[in-house]
């Protein structure tokens, strides 16, 4: 019975908290989301996967409760605003992105 409480408790404890944090940009908030929570999703924001959620579920898998929690519910995790994003070409497979660097609409 001892072994049932800690692991509710667990349970509990590490769905209540996650890396993710919801951003605010002029008086406005954007939510981290899962997939059964597209809505939350806004297309003027940039979502990045959260690693740190991902390892959480990894390391819980065994209660089944925790990666699903985190997949439907808090997966993707925003990062700024497009607008402010500029894409930087390298000659290395991938371009950088740098968010926030510009606040205006300057164009490249």
């Amino acid at each position: 019975m001892k072994k049932i409480i800690i692991l509710v408790l667990l349970c509990l404890m590490v769905t209540t908290s996650s890396c993710s944090s919801p951003l605010t940009v002029e008086d406005r908030t954007y939510y981290p989301y899962g997939i059964a929570d597209m809505r939350l999703r806004s297309e003027d924001v940039v979502y990045k996967v959260n690693i740190g959620n991902i390892l959480v579920g990894l390391i819980a898998s065994e209660t089944i409760v925790i990666p699903l929690y985190i997949v439907l519910f808090d997966i993707w995790e925003p990062r700024g605003l497009k607008k402010n994003i500029v894409r930087i070409p390298l000659k290395a497979k991938e371009d950088i992105d740098i968010v926030g660097a510009f606040d205006d609409d300057t164009e490249f």
